[in-house]
């Protein structure tokens, strides 16, 4: 524990929005109809973890730690509750989480 880290949910947050984000206007630049709100696997936020986090463990070469499974879904769970995101789940049968953006801006 004192080799991680520290948390900081808010800087979690931010992390997640900015690549829902950046994913967003890609989806948006190929398409000029965007119909309903994009919809992303909680995988591929953690396969899509940002290079340039230097205080956490969040790099493309190494795989994700369990600690930072965590940390991300708890900032997810914080997001949802303050708007920002809509979690999905299709069934009980499966284990795919989604989160749907809603409002880009951090509260």
């Amino acid at each position: 524990q004192d080799g991680r880290p520290s948390f900081d949910i808010h800087s979690y947050g931010a992390k997640i929005l900015d690549r829902l984000e950046a994913t967003d206007d890609v989806a948006e630049s190929k398409s000029n109809e965007h119909e309903k709100p994009s919809q992303y696997k909680f995988e591929d936020i953690l396969l899509s973890r940002s290079t340039d986090h230097s205080k956490s463990n969040l790099s493309l070469n190494q795989p994700v730690q369990k600690y930072e499974i965590c940390r991300l879904f708890l900032a997810s769970l914080q997001l949802a509750n303050n708007g920002n995101v809509l979690l999905k789940h299709e069934s009980n049968d499966s284990d795919d989480l989604e989160l749907v953006l809603l409002d880009n801006e951090l509260h």
